[in-house]
């Protein structure tokens, strides 16, 4: 059993993840893409803030394509609703929606 406080996941950055046994099935698809970001860029150990920032934004880019934002564009949604949608936390659907460029918002508009 794993019991992991205060995260979801955490990696040794060679290849091994930890899943805290508690998260949902979105929840661990969301931390186990975190985690394997971070190995994808060889993070081992605690990362700093701007560090995980850069995971973040990867995360919800490669969760939340441009495509699925557009297939819900002008609905009247709550955020909860769209992620549970899109299979996703609030958190990275958070964290798409906050690191949107300005194109994407365009494209969501004319949508």
């Amino acid at each position: 059993m794993t019991r992991l406080e205060g995260m979801a996941g955490c990696t040794d950055g060679r290849g091994r993840i930890w899943l805290d046994d508690r998260l949902t099935e979105i929840e661990k698809r969301c931390a186990l893409t975190h985690e394997l970001l971070h190995i994808l860029r060889r993070h081992d150990g605690h990362q700093d803030d701007a560090a995980e920032a850069q995971i973040r934004e990867e995360t919800a880019r490669v969760l939340v394509p441009m495509a699925a934002l557009q297939e819900h564009a002008g609905e009247q949604i709550s955020l909860w609703a769209l992620a549970e949608d899109l299979h996703v936390t609030e958190a990275v659907l958070r964290d798409r929606l906050n690191t949107a460029s300005a194109g994407e918002w365009e494209v969501l508009r004319v949508a």
